[in-house]
């Protein structure tokens, strides 16, 4: 049972550093959000004749909001979500199942190296949502979701690479997490446990913390400086898409689901900079006579030249953006049997041209909040419905808000 010896480890580890998690005696609030990225690896998945697929099928973010109360000691809330396949006994996918967690965490840190390199362990818990999609079998007969109780565990190691940003490495171990599923006329649960090993990176908001903070010596104002600084940019938005309908009768949902926006750049000086940015999103095809056919995920990366204007002592920060890249469309698994939908597709790729708009304000030094607007166009991909090949245009109008980190 190696996955009980990983709990009574990471149990362990964290009773070391209880003695050290005592607040300092003038309380330090030091408010910061992190952004993860890894894959979970599922534990005893089984539940009568089906399985979860293990590791994960799906990689995606994870978010966390917290506050440090001294060197030693932290409260955050974890939000993390995966997607991998459900078996059947005979190893054929059933269809989707995503796993959403809430999770309320202690944080112990033990800081080495004056501060620069920390360890911490983590203990706490929260409630979990256990759901199946993506139905490919149609002849299982089971699905429906269910939420559940959860613990956690963890173990974590981060470098400031900035005094106010930390990249590091986490794992944590879910467990108690067993949500109800259907199988025919029955309701057993799933055990959902997993481990989970991701990298990420942390930011501090030293301008909103309370008592002392890490960083020393002069305060550096917080707006945008005329040098040459490279930056990565997170943001998480909705997408609108704008040409929906197709001549075979085949439309796309106009609202898409979540919307990541990543970009890495560089500001070349006080006014022009240049960045490589990726967006990812997901509709729904549909057919007014039959409904839902198919998931439509689609994502671009685009080349883009960024113009910006500094007002307000330079800490408000209107700018323009636009450029070209490439676009790529895939259908997922029907949603119907193929003698319903009759709908064909394979991946699809194009040139789009992207233009857009944001405004960003500047709470730290190096780290700018913001939203931004924009349209990528010329998207083009070719299906095929009822014998007759079609294109559909997947054109959309992003909306996010999110973080700029510069790192210089």
């Amino acid at each position: 049972m190696w996955h009980k010896t990983i709990l009574v480890t990471l149990l362990f580890s964290c009773s070391r550093l209880l003695p050290a998690a005592q607040l300092d005696n003038a309380l330090t609030l030091r408010p910061y959000a992190s952004i993860r990225y890894g894959n979970y690896f599922f534990l005893e998945s089984e539940a009568l004749d089906v399985e979860l697929k293990t590791p994960a099928q799906e990689q995606t973010p994870a978010t966390t909001v917290g506050v440090d109360l001294g060197a030693h000691l932290g409260l955050e809330l974890a939000l993390d979500y995966t997607k991998t396949n459900l078996l059947e006994q005979n190893g054929n996918k059933a269809g989707d199942y995503s796993t959403t967690t809430l999770l309320g965490q202690l944080r112990f840190r033990y800081p080495v190296y004056s501060g620069q390199f920390v360890w911490y362990a983590l203990l706490g818990g929260g409630a979990g949502l256990g759901e199946f999609s993506g139905r490919e079998d149609f002849s299982f007969q089971g699905g429906g979701d269910g939420w559940a109780p959860l613990g956690i565990v963890g173990l974590g190691a981060e470098y400031f690479v900035a005094d106010n940003i930390a990249l590091g490495l986490e794992s944590k171990y879910l467990f108690g997490f067993h949500p109800q599923i259907r199988l025919g006329d029955e309701r057993p649960t799933l055990t959902a446990d997993s481990v989970g090993v991701s990298a990420g990176m942390r930011v501090y908001f030293d301008s909103l913390a309370v008592g002392r903070q890490r960083p020393k010596g002069p305060a550096v104002e917080s707006h945008d400086t005329p040098s040459r600084r490279p930056y990565v940019a997170l943001r998480l938005g909705r997408g609108f898409f704008t040409d929906t309908g197709t001549a075979s009768g085949v439309e796309i949902d106009s609202l898409s689901g979540l919307l990541p926006n990543v970009a890495v750049g560089m500001n070349l000086n006080k006014y022009l900079g240049a960045e490589l940015a990726f967006e990812y999103t997901r509709s729904q095809l549909q057919a007014k006579d039959i409904g839902d056919i198919t998931g439509y995920p689609v994502w671009t990366f685009s080349l883009l030249a960024r113009a910006r204007y500094s007002i307000w002592d330079d800490r408000l920060i209107p700018y323009l953006v636009g450029g070209v890249g490439v676009g790529f469309g895939e259908p997922g698994d029907l949603d119907q049997p193929f003698d319903v939908t009759q709908f064909e597709g394979d991946q699809d790729r194009s040139f789009v041209a992207v233009v857009g708009a944001g405004i960003e304000y500047f709470l730290e030094p190096n780290v700018a909040v913001g939203v931004e607007a924009k349209h990528t166009s010329q998207f083009s991909t070719d299906f095929t419905f009822r014998g007759h090949q079609d294109t559909l245009s997947p054109d959309f109008v992003s909306l996010s808000a999110g973080l700029r980190i510069f790192f210089f």
